[in-house]
């Protein structure tokens, strides 16, 4: 994965293997933080003990 910052309010981010078998997505800075939030509450409840391994 790769970020380029397009600006104060803008990230681009890809995924997967440049050129061929990557894709690309761009953010505005709001999403960008709703997805960190996400993806930590996500990777705490994987981390989980609860959570059948």
């Amino acid at each position: 994965m790769a970020i380029t910052i397009d600006g104060p309010d803008q990230v681009q981010i890809t995924c997967g293997r440049v050129p061929s078998e990557a894709f690309e997505f761009v953010m505005q800075r709001e999403a960008l933080r709703a997805l960190v939030e996400l993806g930590t509450d996500a990777l705490e409840e994987m981390d989980s003990p609860a959570l059948p391994q």
